[in-house]
């Protein structure tokens, strides 16, 4: 990355950090890595730069292969940084309401990001999560994340 792309960043990393959600949920495929073996290029640096912020780190994955997600994960040494974690078919409504029992936190404490249009209007719209739709091609991006962090903390900014 060059410099001036990189000082941009890096200026804009500083969130408002009022409201920050307390945890954010990742979808894998095509969100945190490709269906190659190997992730996308702004991770590990997203969760290094959330847990930086105290914010927690959830999985949620409705892959047909949770061996083979939980094995990826394990290789790129990625348990360190989540503490939460629903890989296995079915509804992501069902894996978001199993997160919330472990970790405590109201959905509307919560941001999501996910590829598929269908897991953000389901979240979202039936559980009231904040919900981050990105591109398939390139998955979740710092510029991304930091973007959608942002207009968390101002939506929670005007209802307060």
């Amino acid at each position: 990355m060059n410099r001036l792309i990189s000082k941009r960043l890096a200026s804009r990393t500083n969130v408002v950090e009022r409201f920050l959600p307390k945890i954010a949920i990742f979808d894998l495929d095509h969100t945190v890595w490709p269906f190659v073996i190997r992730h996308f290029d702004d991770f590990p640096w997203i969760f290094e730069f959330l847990r930086s912020k105290s914010i927690k780190i959830g999985v949620a994955s409705r892959t047909k292969f949770p061996s083979g997600a939980y094995k990826l994960i394990e290789l790129f040494d990625w348990f360190r940084w989540i503490d939460y974690h629903h890989i296995y078919p079915g509804k992501k409504i069902k894996h978001f309401e199993r997160i919330r029992e472990e970790c405590g936190f109201n959905f509307d404490e919560m941001i999501f990001f996910d590829d598929e249009e269908r897991n953000i209007n389901d979240v979202g719209q039936n559980l009231g999560v904040f919900s981050v739709l990105v591109p398939s091609e390139s998955g979740a991006t710092k510029s991304i994340v930091i973007e959608a962090l942002q207009k968390f903390t101002d939506s929670r900014d005007s209802k307060s």
